[in-house]
């Protein structure tokens, strides 16, 4: 099974972290999937991290001209490959190669566009979304243009879902996103709660990037109500 927007080679093992001299990998960024690489070194520096060597797997000539440094750390992720791996016998690819890759990624474009094109369809679980129910509509399609507007229901197991979309929007429109926000919110000894973003901020309610509580992280609050309930 090819999962959309992510390649792993035919047989390949998951890994996370530094490869070592010698192992043959593979590795799921643009310019070097679909491709064996050898670990031909292996260099340790500051912070877990290691620069690191790829050549192109083949003959024992050498590959030197086509060396590739990579800046590897403990949660870089590759994929182990044995020394019989399948390639594609029309262009020697690793499998599935770039055109079996290519194609796969525009079927499930295409159905993931199909989500789009029904009014009053929940695209996160593809169920009918009615006037009693909760939900948040987004008149601009990013998806398919011509399509309808998008409606989510906004309950827990589609509202992930309505927040990327919400960023997909803003980000087309070259506004900020009404679901989310990027600053840290803090939450007071009397509930009320402060963001970084301030009137920039969507709402309390809204999806933040780091959430505290002034009274558990030992944050130095400057709350009114916080200043008192530390002075007693």
């Amino acid at each position: 099974m090819i999962i959309l927007g992510r390649w792993a080679p035919l047989g390949g093992t998951f890994k996370i972290g530094v490869p070592s001299p010698g192992d043959l990998i593979a590795i799921n960024f643009r310019t070097l999937r679909h491709k064996a690489w050898r670990v031909a070194e292996v260099s340790p520096h500051e912070d877990n991290r290691a620069r690191v060597i790829l050549r192109p797997n083949g003959p024992t000539f050498d590959y030197a001209q086509y060396n590739v440094l990579m800046d590897m750390g403990k949660h870089a992720t590759y994929y182990e490959l044995t020394d019989h791996y399948p390639v594609c016998v029309k262009c020697g690819d690793l499998c599935p190669c770039s055109d079996q890759w290519s194609e796969s990624q525009a079927a499930g474009e295409m159905k993931r566009a199909e989500r789009y094109e029904v009014a009053g369809v929940c695209p996160a679980c593809q169920q009918p979304v009615s006037s009693r129910q909760k939900h948040i509509t987004f008149d601009l399609n990013v998806v398919s243009p011509i399509g309808p507007p998008v409606t989510f229901h906004m309950k827990n197991s589609c509202w992930r879902s309505a927040i990327d979309y919400d960023k997909a929007v803003a980000k087309a429109t070259d506004t900020k996103p009404k679901l989310s926000c990027t600053g840290h919110l803090i939450q007071h000894h009397d509930d009320s709660y402060s963001c970084s973003e301030m009137v920039e901020c969507p709402g309390s309610e809204m999806s933040h990037g780091h959430y505290a509580r002034c009274y558990v992280s030992g944050i130095a609050c400057n709350h009114l109500p916080c200043i008192e309930r530390n002075n007693r």
